[in-house]
């Protein structure tokens, strides 16, 4: 975790935020004379799964194949039938694998590599250990998938609220400076890691509850973001929400587990919103969206939307 923390520091993701800025205004530029569209297609899935791949080095001609095997890789969480989708996760592992071996063998050489995530984590140590070409795989998949859908689900499940409630849309939309605000109380309200699951090392009894060493527990963290002896009226969406209170969320975990992109993600929501917000004037739904698949993620699959051009 020490060595991947380099590529997540504040520097580090500022140091992205005018590619980002670029990214989320083309986007929604390229949909915005059309008047009616998906915001999951066209903006809030594009823009974490591009901004990654070009952490990790991918060209632009792979973005296609390496967006549909990262989606491949998420689905494959909640199927029913995981199988499914190993022809595409196989496939990813390979293409990231060739990407490792490029970069070891350049640097062993003496060439110089591509300046990215795959070349740090390749280059990385501390005390003299180094990560071995299975451990930086592992690094590389697990930051593409938690860096991914989550954030798409971010952007998403905050414009479905609005869109729920027309006097908050055009709020938001009169004052892009509560987009931040937006963002906490979505993460709160609608947290895109519904839980996940941990073993237990050891017995412990909890709330008049013995749970055995070795039992599965799920730890849910939008009950726990709906606990009403944290938060005031927590089953209420708001946005003049006090902001120590609203931050207090455990969307993106807590202690040694914080995740790694939180800043990486709340800047590219923070772009995504305040791109679509501020260009699709009078924004609205445009039918019922759905939901993903995965039964402990929490996102809108599709978000079909209108706005006056």
């Amino acid at each position: 975790r020490r060595l991947l923390q380099t590529a997540f520091t504040p520097r580090a993701v500022a140091e992205l935020e005018p590619f980002i800025a670029d990214l989320a205004r083309e986007l929604v530029d390229a949909v915005a004379a059309d008047g009616r569209g998906d915001l999951h297609t066209a903006v809030a899935f594009p823009l974490p799964t591009i901004t990654i791949a070009t952490m990790m080095g991918v060209p632009p001609e792979d973005r296609d194949d390496f967006k549909r095997w990262s989606d491949a890789s998420v689905a494959r969480l909640g199927s029913q039938d995981p199988s499914a989708h190993d022809d595409d996760v196989a496939a990813l592992y390979r293409y990231l694998a060739a990407h490792i071996d490029d970069r070891r063998s350049t640097i062993t050489a003496g060439g110089d590599p591509p300046d990215d995530l795959v070349t740090g984590l390749v280059r990385a140590e501390e005390n003299g250990a180094t990560l071995t070409p299975q451990e930086i795989l592992g690094s590389c998949v697990q930051l593409l998938v938690g860096g991914n859908e989550t954030t798409t689900s971010l952007i998403t499940n905050a414009l479905w609220r609005l869109m729920e409630r027309p006097e908050l849309m055009a709020e938001v939309q009169d004052n892009l400076d509560l987009v931040d605000p937006l963002i906490e109380e979505s993460l709160r309200y609608d947290a895109p890691v519904l839980g996940l699951f941990r073993t237990t090392t050891c017995p412990v009894s909890m709330h008049g509850v013995d749970i055995p060493e070795g039992a599965k527990v799920q730890m849910l963290f939008g009950a726990a973001n709906h606990d009403p002896a944290v938060f005031n009226n927590p089953d209420e969406f708001r946005l003049d929400r006090d902001q120590s209170e609203a931050r207090r969320h455990l969307a993106f975990g807590a202690g040694p587990h914080f995740c790694l992109g939180a800043s990486l993600a709340r800047l590219e929501a923070r772009h995504a919103l305040r791109a679509i917000l501020g260009t699709l004037t009078n924004l609205r739904s445009d039918g019922p969206s759905e939901r993903i698949t995965p039964f402990l993620l929490w996102g809108r699959r599709t978000l079909p939307a209108a706005w006056d051009v």
